[in-house]
């Protein structure tokens, strides 16, 4: 067992990692890309962002909000959320947007 070099006040994670990109056949996989990869992966299963940021230390949602990518199934059950809240209350939606003096289209 070969054991890590000594990095400041704790062990180098560069070897292990490096080993086990290269057994994994992901040589171009940096461990960023996996904080990456984790932001998404919550966000995208409802997580609020601002959990998102707690785990991943940011002191900036702007940051958190660049590491996490929205998938395109998250966007368009976005969407569908708010179709489904229309069709449910087309009367409302139309009262609001007269009260703002927006035109709304009967179909």
């Amino acid at each position: 067992m070969k054991v890590c070099r000594l990095y400041g006040d704790g062990f180098s994670l560069w070897f292990p990692w490096w080993r086990i990109r290269a057994r994994a056949g992901l040589q171009d996989l940096r461990l960023h890309d996996l904080r990456h990869s984790f932001a998404s992966f919550l966000v995208n299963e409802g997580v609020s962002l601002y959990v998102v940021q707690a785990l991943l230390g940011h002191a900036n949602a702007r940051t958190t909000q660049r590491y996490a990518h929205l998938a395109s199934d998250t966007l368009t059950e976005a969407t569908e959320i708010v179709d489904g809240i229309v069709a449910a209350q087309p009367r409302m939606v139309t009262s609001l947007a007269a009260a703002q003096g927006v035109h709304v289209p009967s179909w």
